[in-house]
Formats: structure tokens, C-alpha cells, sequence
């Protein structure tokens, strides 16, 4: 988990989320995946079953060690402000963002081809999850556009800013889904690199075929 410094209360949660989800990992890794009930997981990190739901909302995500999404103010602040990288390469990094916030500890998440093999069904549930980082990040673009947002110099020109903007984050994603691909356990490094690849590559095809 990345981000600003956090207050105590935050900080709290942040350590109930690594205990809990360490619990899991460890049930699973050293007994198996039926060994690591969330009954078995909450007594090991020392909760209830109760406090499990309040930290994960399945199994499945406490093992990944994976938090529903969200999409910080200064990230968009950050996306709005501009730079030098283009605004199509800044909505992709910061759905890589996104995601890296949602990662609990990335010192077992490198490591989750392990889980994969042991708990097919995570495998599916890490997709959802990617999907679910993906949405949050279009929906709080587009929820704020009135802000000024994603008011680019490229996209002022275009008939229907907004439209346009929709039309880019829906391909952002599509580019999202596709560096994902070809780089699935690289998702904590920076991203920097990967993204710029992915742009290319997407600037350069359509260039061609359209």
C-alpha cells in the first residue's frame, strides 16, 4: 500500500488489513487452501469473523491481499495538472496507481502465481479486481470532469470534450488490460516504462488501421 503519510487511525487499519491478510496467506501456503477458513484466518490474526468482513469482503481477497479501490484527490490532482507525458499516458499510470494502492503487501503479492496454483478461484477474483480498479478510476474521472479535470489542450478541440474524455479512459482501459497481459506479476514495480511501451504500441496500431 502506497500514499500519503497516514494518521494512527489509518495507520490501525492498514495493520489489521496486513494481519489479517497474512494469516491467510500463511494458512494457505503452509495447510492448504480448505485449511484457511476465515473462521481459522480471523483466529490467527487474532479477530473475530466479524472484524474479518469489515477488513475483506471474501476469502479469497484476504489471501490475494487486495482492498476494494480508490482513487485519491491528489491523484486527480496530480492527473489534472498535466506534465510532460501526454494525458492518455497519464489515465493509464494512474489506473497502475490505483491498483498498487489496493495491494496490501507486496512482498507476498509478488508471489501470488503460488496462490494461483493452490486456489485456482483467486485467479478469477484478481481479474474482478483489476476490472474493479479500472472502473473506479473511469468513474472518479467522470464524476469530476465538470472540475476541469481532464480539460487537455488535445481534448478542447474535439467537438464533444466529454464524450472524447469518455472515449479516451474506455481506451486507457483497454491499454490497462492489455500491459497487464503482458506483464502480469510486474505490477508493483514502477510503472513508467511499461506504460510507455503499452502507448506506443497502441499509438503506433492505430496510426496504421485507422
Amino acid at each position: 500500500m502506497t500514499g500519503p503519510e497516514l494518521s494512527r487511525r489509518q495507520q490501525n487499519r492498514v495493520d489489521a488489513l496486513r494481519a489479517i491478510h497474512r494469516a491467510a496467506y500463511e494458512l494457505t501456503l503452509q495447510d492448504g487452501p480448505a485449511s484457511a477458513t476465515v473462521e481459522a484466518i480471523s483466529r490467527k490474526a487474532g479477530v473475530s469473523a466479524r472484524t474479518f468482513f469489515n477488513y475483506y469482503r471474501s476469502k479469497e481477497d484476504a489471501v490475494l491481499g487486495i482492498h476494494p479501490p480508490q482513487v485519491r484527490l491528489e491523484q486527480l490532482s496530480a492527473l489534472a495538472q498535466g506534465g510532460t507525458r501526454g494525458l492518455f499516458n497519464r489515465v493509464l499510470t494512474l489506473m497502475h496507481e490505483v491498483v498498487r494502492d489496493s495491494i496490501v503487501d507486496g512482498s507476498t503479492f509478488a508471489h501470488r502465481k503460488e496462490i494461483f496454483d493452490l486456489l485456482p478461484e483467486s485467479k478469477d477474483r484478481m481479474r474482478a479486481h483489476m476490472s474493479a480498479c479500472e472502473s473506479a478510476v473511469q468513474e472518479a474521472i467522470v464524476s469530476n470532469f465538470d472540475t476541469g479535470i481532464l480539460q487537455d489542450e488535445a481534448l478542447k478541440t474535439q467537438p464533444d470534450a466529454q464524450d472524447s474524455a469518455r472515449a479516451l479512459i474506455v481506451l486507457a482501459g483497454s491499454a490497462f488490460r492489455f500491459t497487464y497481459e503482458r506483464a502480469p506479476f510486474d505490477l508493483l514495480s514502477p510503472p513508467v516504462e511499461k506504460v510507455a511501451e503499452s502507448v506506443e504500441i497502441f499509438n503506433r496500431i492505430l496510426k496504421e488501421t485507422l
